[in-house]
């Protein structure tokens, strides 16, 4: 299983974790990792076009990460405990 992971350069946060094998009886091939539902929220309020970029410094738009995820992906939240 390949992983990737996004980022905000600006404000140098962990966006999301991008995961191959989703739940492939839905069609769903990506999962997506955010760490609690508040960074979920935050990333889908985010402007269009915004640029993030992955872990090999390949920006993207946020329009297009939006995108990728509501066709191809499952959105899991990682529960942290404090």
């Amino acid at each position: 299983m390949s992983t990737e992971f996004y980022w905000d350069k600006e404000k140098k946060e962990l966006i999301f974790t991008r995961y191959a094998g989703g739940i492939p009886e839905e069609g769903k091939d990506l999962k997506y990792v955010f760490n609690g539902v508040d960074n979920l929220v935050k990333f889908f309020k985010e402007k269009d076009e915004t640029i993030i970029y992955s872990e090999y410094d390949i920006p993207y738009t946020v329009a297009s990460m939006k995108s990728e995820i509501i066709n191809r992906g499952a959105i899991l939240i990682e529960v942290v405990s404090r």
